[in-house]
């Protein structure tokens, strides 16, 4: 067993108190307001396992609709609630083994042009990841992206 002892406890710390001060270990029991809202204009989902055997998880990049959330009063940080929800709910519930528990991720760019890499939508996905990376670490078994246009 290798790695930074000193480093994991403090990123340990950390995401205790994040879980605390965000209140996430009652997130699951909280009314989800935006979900149509944020379904529509935010294509993600889980489908089967992927052949190693984990969870797949799907986003459609290409049509994330930020603005359109905006424009009906939904915040970015609303948006990320939804998102840590879903994430504790996979976790939870689709998969629950603590250690062998990853997600495959497959990101679709499909209709994502070079004007689309600044903005909202951007933004939105780089406060995910963050949190993801944070505070869901060791998690992720691969990242695959499909229709880059590039």
């Amino acid at each position: 067993m290798g790695g930074d002892m000193v480093e994991a406890e403090r990123r340990w710390r950390e995401t205790c108190k994040w879980r605390r001060e965000n209140n996430i270990d009652q997130i699951l029991m909280e009314p989800q307001p935006y979900w149509d809202e944020i379904k529509a204009n935010y294509p993600h989902f889980f489908h089967k396992r992927c052949k190693a055997g984990h969870l797949a998880y799907y986003e459609v990049c290409g049509e994330i609709k930020i603005k359109n959330l905006t424009r009906q009063g939904i915040s970015i940080d609303q948006v990320l609630r939804q998102y840590i929800f879903l994430t504790e709910y996979c976790w939870k519930h689709l998969d629950p083994r603590e250690d062998e528990g990853k997600l495959f991720t497959v990101m679709d760019l499909k209709g994502v042009s070079v004007s689309d890499l600044a903005g909202d939508a951007v933004a939105f996905l780089r406060q995910a990841a963050a949190i993801i990376s944070e505070h869901y670490p060791e998690r992720s078994f691969k990242i695959v992206i499909v229709n880059a246009p590039w």
